[in-house]
C-alpha cells in the first residue's frame, strides 16, 4: 500500500476500508532474475481492509494456484501497514 500528499495530512480508517483492486504486484526473485509486475503478466489482486483492522488479501496469478493470507492493518497519519 502507498500513498503521498501532506505529511501532516490525516486520513481517517473510514476513508480507505473497503475493497481494492490491485493496479501492480510486484514479484523480486530471490535468485538475481529481477522484478516482475504479476498483474502486467495476467494476474488479479485484490486487497480488503475490514473495519476491524483484519485483512484479506487475495491473488490469482496468470498461471498457477492462488496467493492468499491474511492479517491485520493499522494507520498512523496516512501511512498504513499491513501485517501478515
Amino acid at each position: 500500500m502507498s500513498a503521498c500528499g501532506d505529511d501532516d495530512e490525516k486520513v481517517e480508517p473510514s476513508e480507505i476500508t473497503g475493497v481494492w483492486q490491485a493496479t501492480s504486484v510486484e514479484y523480486v526473485s530471490t535468485g538475481g532474475l529481477g522484478t516482475v509486475d504479476m498483474i502486467d503478466e495476467g494476474a488479479t489482486a485484490v486487497l480488503t481492509l475490514n473495519a476491524d483492522h483484519t485483512i484479506a488479501y487475495n491473488c490469482q496469478p496468470a498461471t498457477g494456484g492462488p496467493i492468499s493470507f491474511t492479517g491485520t492493518w493499522e494507520l498512523t497519519g496516512d501511512i498504513g501497514d499491513l501485517m501478515r
